[in-house]
């Protein structure tokens, strides 16, 4: 056993025994468990170092192939605003699900970082399903089922595109339209916008309603035709717009 040091995000927590929690910790290299131990009593010092969606640097005494204790940290950000809105929340539990799946298979430290960041950006009133959307395109890479957003037909080399083709994985122009759904003007040029978004350098972005549900149902056609990802956190954020309207 030794002590080390994580730099983390508390994805899941479960209540072990009476008083302490067993965290799930995505780090950028690994998925760690951890035990806090009495971190439920009102007067434990790791009581608030131990929530859930706590970004932090964690010392932990460290068993490999075992179960972790977390001895104490340093919060970096807890992401409060998130955490008292139901559709931040909501929203943020995709994207850390979506990420927690693929980094089951990949080391790609990126992915950890993109993560932080999209929920930076979420914390601080950026659009959640703006957000969310980015952060989904930008996943496809690390999946390996990546489209080809060059914007051209991606069939032919005609500049004149009229849709995307989710069967295709690209822009088609009218001539080899067949019968692919046809997304408005706008959609298919805040989608080639989306892919170029660095999380570092965005300052602000307005996308309509209407686009961004345009998106939003070809980002889930793309997933379901090539990356057999089913997240049931997706299936809470249609129930959160059922009751938003």
């Amino acid at each position: 056993m030794k002590i080390i040091e994580i730099e983390g995000l508390i994805i899941k927590s479960m209540k072990f025994k009476e008083n302490s929690e067993i965290l799930t910790i995505l780090t950028k290299d690994n998925i760690l468990s951890v035990i806090a131990k009495g971190s439920l009593k009102i007067k434990s010092s790791l009581r608030m170092l131990s929530q859930r969606l706590t970004y932090a640097k964690f010392n932990i005494y460290y068993k490999e192939d075992s179960l972790c204790t977390l001895i104490d940290g340093e919060i970096i950000n807890n992401f409060k605003n998130i955490i008292t809105d139901i559709k931040k929340i909501t929203y943020a539990s995709f994207i850390i699900d979506l990420i927690y799946q693929i980094k089951k298979d990949s080391k790609e430290e990126v992915l950890f970082d993109l993560l932080i960041k999209g929920l930076t950006k979420i914390n601080d009133g950026f659009d959640p399903l703006v957000i969310a959307n980015i952060l989904e395109l930008k996943c496809l890479k690390f999946l390996g089922v990546e489209p080809n957003l060059e914007y051209k037909c991606g069939l032919c080399g005609k500049n004149e595109v009229v849709t995307i083709s989710v069967d295709n994985a690209c822009y088609i122009c009218k001539n080899c339209l067949e019968n692919e759904y046809k997304y408005s003007e706008k959609a298919l040029k805040i989608l080639k916008l989306y892919s170029l978004v660095d999380f570092d350098n965005l300052k602000t972005i307005n996308v309509s309603n209407s686009v961004k549900e345009e998106i939003d149902k070809f980002l889930d056609m793309y997933y379901d035709e090539y990356t057999g990802i089913y997240l049931k956190t997706k299936d809470f954020i249609v129930m959160t717009i059922f009751f938003e309207n």
